[in-house]
């Protein structure tokens, strides 16, 4: 249940940014994007923890932290393209 909180948080801030009218509205994707990241990264390693098999733990913690600093990675590339 906490996974799709974060999901819908994400899912609103994602439509709301996609074609902001005001600043109001920019500023309320942002702070719903933030909110769901934030609370899928905690929910979701907390979840890959306690159900992975005990020889898997570390190993599937760090590719999740691995995969969300790739996406951060990839999101800053293609923003500093597009901002050029």
């Amino acid at each position: 249940m906490s996974i799709l909180l974060a999901g819908v948080f994400l899912l609103i801030g994602g439509g709301l940014g996609v074609y902001p009218v005001h600043i109001a509205m920019l500023l309320a994707s942002q702070i719903m994007l933030g909110v769901g990241i934030g609370f899928g990264n905690q929910v979701i390693l907390l979840y890959l923890s306690e159900m992975a098999p005990a020889r898997f733990r570390g190993v599937l913690s760090m590719m999740f932290q691995l995969a969300t600093c790739i996406g951060m990675l990839g999101g800053n590339m293609i923003k500093h393209q597009l901002t050029q």
